[in-house]
């Protein structure tokens, strides 16, 4: 009889000590502009796609390869994302956590042509501030695309201003493509917005600094001031007639492996 009020006394025990400290928790949290709602949130299981989901239907969708159909069955998850589509893009967007991360995907088309001649994929992740820990946002870019072989082979002084030349070819075509999608779209005008953004302030980086281009294509990267995100890096390849560029942003920033090369598995899809 002794032991089983004993056990009694623990059950209440443990049950007032768990009702104190949620309640220190949502005073703490209550102070720094988080409330109660918001911890409980975060400590729900989130059943919203990963980066993994998220990446490797961007790497799915093949330039020359994917067709409009392609592209809807390799990029687009209908039950977490909206589709957004014009004549020569395919977009789809989504976001989670109460917006505190955002994602986008797209696949363009030219005019009259069947397969992808350009994808993209931005993420943004924003880390709300909490007990223990500062608020923080991290994102990335990549884009793929065919060029233009006179883009290619007309004569430049040098192999920075090619590059350069290249890049800022990579910025108008994301632009344009943007445009076809974003009017809509909440999501995409954001993503979109910042993606401009950052190749923006790239740009102006190796206009300033020629000398910096050729580290593009190396593990090194071409770091920048970013407006919203304080800080990039980014890289970029060309094999054949196709360039990959790739930018990291925010407080994570860290260099990137740029291999042409890899198979999707090897790729490192977690990217935070």
């Amino acid at each position: 009889m002794q032991n089983k009020t004993n056990k009694q006394k623990n059950r209440l025990l443990k049950k007032s000590l768990l009702a104190l400290t949620l309640t220190i928790i949502t005073l703490s949290l209550a102070g720094c502009g988080t409330t109660p709602t918001d911890v409980f949130y975060f400590m729900k299981k989130d059943t919203t796609p990963t980066n993994a989901d998220i990446i490797s239907g961007y790497y799915r969708v093949g330039l020359r390869l994917s067709n409009s159909a392609d592209v809807l069955d390799e990029m687009y998850m209908p039950e977490y994302e909206l589709l957004s589509q014009s004549k020569t893009v395919i977009a789809v967007s989504g976001q989670k956590k109460k917006g505190y991360k955002a994602w986008l995907k797209m696949a363009a088309f030219n005019e009259n042509e069947q397969m992808a001649k350009r994808k993209y994929l931005f993420i943004v992740d924003e880390k709300p501030k909490t007990l223990f820990a500062e608020p923080r946002t991290n994102a990335i870019y990549e884009c793929s695309m065919v060029l233009d072989k006179e883009l290619l082979n007309k004569p430049y002084n040098n192999q920075s201003a090619k590059m350069i030349e290249i890049l800022k070819t990579v910025r108008e075509n994301t632009q344009n493509d943007l445009a076809q999608v974003s009017e809509d779209n909440n999501i995409i005008q954001v993503c979109g917005g910042m993606a401009n953004q950052a190749l923006h302030a790239a740009l102006t980086k190796l206009q300033n600094s020629p000398a910096e281009a050729p580290k593009l294509n190396t593990a090194e990267g071409v770091k920048f001031s970013h407006l919203s995100l304080d800080e990039g890096i980014i890289q970029m390849g060309v094999e054949y007639d196709t360039v990959i560029v790739k930018m990291k942003l925010g407080s994570l920033v860290k260099p990137l492996n740029l291999d042409f090369e890899k198979d999707i598995e090897d790729i490192e899809l977690d990217v935070w």
